[in-house]
């Protein structure tokens, strides 16, 4: 087989889908070390407390348990700051807007009649 076509067939080769799928064994780059996972937790600024099996929520004040399989596991972490985040927008957020869109319509009813009354004096 010519040079050519034997570099086409090895880049074709590591192109190909299956060249691209994960492996069924961990490695390092899929699965952080005990070490990277703690500072992955104590580099949140919304986590107050980190502990080994859970921590605590700053926004909400909870304690989140993060499992006992292994040592800083931050999937229920991920989770909870995703449904955190969302719940303040909900119950904070959003109801504050409210109030404040409701303050202006207040004033601005209030304006509006103070204009018809001098209208019709």
């Amino acid at each position: 087989m010519p040079e050519g076509k034997e570099v086409l067939k090895d880049a074709m080769q590591m192109e190909s889908p299956s060249a691209q799928l994960p492996t069924s064994q961990p490695t390092s780059a899929r699965r952080p070390s005990e070490q990277q996972r703690k500072e992955f937790l104590e580099s949140d600024n919304q986590i107050e407390t980190v502990e080994k099996h859970r921590v605590s929520c700053r926004k909400c004040l909870t304690w989140i348990d993060l499992g006992r399989a292994s040592s800083y596991a931050t999937g229920n972490w991920v989770k909870h700051k995703v449904r955190c985040s969302a719940a303040m927008y909900v119950f904070v957020i959003l109801p504050l807007s409210i109030r404040i869109l409701w303050a202006l319509h207040l004033a601005r009813a209030a304006a509006w009649q103070l204009q018809s009354e001098d209208c019709f004096s």
